[in-house]
């Protein structure tokens, strides 16, 4: 990991969906989220926008807890 990059982890789970994402991404530049219809990418990002409070689980930002 650099300086200029963000890892996040993030765990989201409601009756009959788990959402589990653990990733990397580089400080710069353009990262695509892409999934199947009803895969979670709409709920991914609203979380780390701040727009939709985890419930259960957390969002974890380069070891620092956003939400949980």
């Amino acid at each position: 990991m650099t300086p200029d990059s963000i890892t996040a982890r993030f765990l989201l789970s409601r009756p009959g969906f788990t959402l589990d994402v653990d990733l990397q991404l580089p400080g710069r530049g353009v990262t695509a989220i892409f999934g199947h219809s009803g895969s979670g990418k709409t709920t991914f990002l609203r979380c780390v926008a701040g727009l939709q409070r985890v419930r259960q689980g957390a969002l974890v930002v380069n070891g620092e807890t956003w939400q949980g």
